[in-house]
This record gives C-alpha cells, structure tokens and sequence, in this order.
C-alpha cells in the first residue's frame, strides 16, 4: 500500500513504490475540507502541512526513511475513494472520533514522536479513550511522515486479533493529525511481571500461582506473535515494554508497530538485548540488507523468557549473550570516541558469532544446559532465591523438586526459541504447543485474578 494522491489528474501509474513516495505530493484543502464534510463514519483525514505539531514518540518507534530523500517530504495523503491500495480504513465499521473529541494529555513520548490521549463522549454520555501516535517534527520531513504511514500499512496488514492492538487509521484531532490506536490502560509486561516476582519472592503468591499467572500472560503474547507470523508481519521490536495488560479487559496486547516490516524486507535494528544473532550485523553496516524474519520475533520473545529465568536464578534479568560479559577490549574500542553502548554491542555481536559456530562435536550450542544435573541445580538456585528464609535442605530440595516441574519445561522453549540456527529456530506458531504453558497454566480466570491484583499493587 502506497501514501496516494486523491487528485483524479494524477492517477497512481505502475511507478515503484520509490518512485511514488519521492514523488511531490500535493494537497488541495478546499477538496479535502469539502471530503471532510460529507465523508461517511469511517472516513479519513491527513497530517497538515501547516500545523505547529510538537510532542514526542513511543519510546522504541524507528522513524528512518526506507525509500530515499525528497526536497519536499510527504503527506500523509487521504486516498481516492475506493482505492485498493489504501492504508486508510475506508467503509470500515471502526468508530471515527467526534468534533468534540479532545487530546486531554500525553501518553508516552520519544525521539519524533509524541503519543496523546484523545477522549470524547458518546451519545450516550459515555467516555471514550484512543491514542493518538503524531510527529513531533514538521510533517514536511519525509522521514516522520513516511514511517507513519508504513505503520499504517503494517496494521491493515496485521488485521484484527484480541491480542493486538487496533488501529483505527489516521485522525485529526484540533491541529494535532496522526495515527489513531485503541487506548490501553494498565501496565506493560516488564512492569507487571516485575512486581509478579516480587510477590512470589516476599510470599505473597505461592510459585504455581506466579507460574500461572506469568504463562498465561506470554501465551496470549506468543499468540499476538503467532497471527504476525501468519500474516507474514515481523514486529522487529519484540520485548516486554512493548506490550501491555489492559486492566478493563483483563487480557494482552502487543503494540509498537513502528518498526515492523514484511517478512522478507530490509530489518531494523531493534535493542541489543533482544536481537537475534544475525541482527548484529547491521551494527557494522546499519545499510546492510537483512531480510526481516520470524525467527527474530522468535528470539526476542525467547529474551524475554530467560530473562525472567535469570531474575528467578539469580535476582537479577539478565539477557542471554553467551558469556559476552568475559569479553575484553582493546584501548582502542574503548577510547573516548566510542560510547559504553557501542562497546557493550559489540562485546554481544562477537559473542552471538560463536554462539552460532557449531561446535566439534557437531552440535548447536544451548542457552541453557538442560541435562538432568544442570536442571536439578538451577531448581535449587531458584528455590534458594525465592525462598530465602527456607533453611532446612530437605525442605530446599522438596522445593526445587517442586520447582523443576515448571522450570524444565520452561528451559526447554527458550532453547528452542534461543535456536543459534534461524532455520531450527521454533516459530511462534509452533511454540504455543509446547509443553510448558499446559503445565503452568491451570487457570485462566485464576491467572487474570493474580495479574489484576500484581497491577494494583504495583512493586
């Protein structure tokens, strides 16, 4: 789908898609106001040109130009009436906002852009609450603008799932134009399992209730993730700050689509601690041509499993990174020049090119050792950790036989999901058939139970 112009004098021809995005487009405000006002409930509006738009962006959103440069940008353009190609959500049943809707105050921010809370009132004098994702900068520069609309198209790509935010296209609000998206309100999945295990170490929640209530969370993740894999849609930005617990609906949703493409374009880099192996590469060539894949979601999900392992183990979340941290560096990586992030990366890039060397032996190497020794020693780190007060052994050791139960299964998908081969990497899809979450997972409504009071009382 392509940012079109509406105007009948310039049909969209079979240009590239570079070709029409560094073409100039060019509004005609009296038409479109004239649109505006006899549009139908769905119809759709465009970033202006003229306004003085200031905010910031979600924090993890890419806003870099895919398509080249232009003297002029682009606009965020309504399409011609009928057009396949729109990423406008055109004749669709979506709810459009109200000339008294209202931005009420800011939701989240970064680097280009800001997100804003829109409320309005129904007619029947309910309150309703959206999001609104604009660019802080001009709209003019053709970067800001373009990523929104790529967004754009990667949310009608994604389609509708109870596990994935909506977006209801582009609005305007005031002098405030931009994408507009359901409002969550709760907490994102680092918050929220932070203060799950916080309750599980102090007492509060017994170990099946935390494993109940955490599964049952990254199962309704994993299933946002699966319906990405089948729409041919990577997140490239898959990590617990991009996902939310919605209070009111008692479920998960994944969010942040600013730097998702379709499988098989050119992947941004997303955060070291979640990346895939072969994402490194793109810290030495940032122009390098790495084809967006599921298995990265894969990855970074499994991030996310094992660094809650380690907080178990060890207290503190740590991501897997194959013993970068006994990396050390030459007086020239560390000069003054070059940042501790910059360093750290490539401690992770050099570490994650062995992790995926096969070994003599020809054999992968596994993130976790899970021969019966290793799970039975990590079962124990993990009860000494959760249990601190516990001093008799035998009571230690009935707990960590208790805990293996959970925690073998568990070390089990994040070797899978952890693959060092992309091609023996376990799919999202196929994840969800694993083991653990039948063992965890004993009740949903008892696991909605425990997050809602985890939410409440926030670590």
């Amino acid at each position: 789908m392509k940012p079109l112009n509406p105007s009948a004098s310039t049909p969209v021809t079979g240009n590239s898609e570079k070709e029409v995005n560094q073409a100039r487009i060019i509004i005609d405000q009296a038409d479109w106001q004239r649109k505006k006002t006899t549009k139908t409930s769905s119809a759709s509006k465009h970033i202006s040109t003229t306004g003085n738009d200031s905010g910031y962006e979600s924090r993890s959103t890419s806003l870099s130009s895919r398509s080249g440069s232009s003297d002029t940008g682009i606009l965020l353009t309504p399409c011609s009436e009928g057009s396949e190609d729109s990423v406008f959500w055109e004749n669709s049943d979506h709810l459009i906002l109200s000339e008294k809707a209202s931005i009420t105050k800011t939701l989240g921010h970064g680097a280009t852009a800001i997100v804003d809370l829109v409320e309005q009132t129904d007619v029947h004098g309910n309150s309703e609450k959206f999001a609104l994702k604009r660019p802080l900068t001009n709209p003019r520069q053709e970067a800001v603008v373009e990523s929104l609309n790529r967004e754009a198209e990667i949310m009608k790509k994604v389609g509708d799932h109870p596990n994935i935010v909506n977006c209801y296209g582009f609005e305007e609000v005031g002098n405030h134009s931009g994408l507009l998206f359901e409002f969550i309100d709760g907490q994102n999945l680092q918050t929220l399992t932070i203060t799950l295990v916080h309750q599980l170490k102090t007492g509060i929640i017994a170990h099946d209730e935390f494993f109940n209530a955490y599964a049952h969370l990254q199962e309704q993740q994993l299933s946002a993730l699966a319906h990405l894999e089948k729409q041919g849609i990577v997140h490239s930005d898959v990590k617990p700050f991009n996902c939310m617990f919605d209070k009111n609906t008692q479920s998960v949703k994944q969010l942040d689509f600013g730097q998702a493409a379709v499988a098989g374009e050119s992947l941004h880099f997303g955060s070291e601690d979640f990346a895939a192996p072969d994402t490194f590469k793109l810290l030495k060539d940032l122009n390098a041509h790495i084809p967006a894949k599921t298995a990265d979601d894969a990855f970074a999900y499994g991030q996310s499993l094992y660094r809650v392992l380690k907080e178990l183990e060890t207290g503190t979340a740590a991501s897997f990174c194959h013993d970068a941290e006994l990396c050390t560096f030459s007086t020239s990586l560390c000069s003054f020049s070059t940042s501790e992030r910059q360093v750290r990366a490539l401690a992770l890039s050099r570490a994650m090119q062995r992790y995926e060397t096969v070994k003599p032996d020809n054999t992968y190497h596994k993130a976790i050792p899970n021969d019966e020794k290793s799970l039975e020693q990590l079962s124990l780190r993990v009860a000494s950790v959760i249990h601190p007060n516990i001093q008799d052994f035998n009571t230690l050791t009935q707990t960590a036989e208790a805990l293996k139960s959970y925690l073998e299964p568990m070390v089990c998908l994040i070797n899978d999901l952890l693959h060092p081969n992309q091609s023996l990497r376990v799919l999202p899809s196929k994840a969800l058939n694993y083991q653990w979450f039948e063992k965890c997972i004993y009740s949903p409504e008892e696991a909605k139970k425990t997050q809602v009071f985890a939410v409440k009382n926030r670590a």
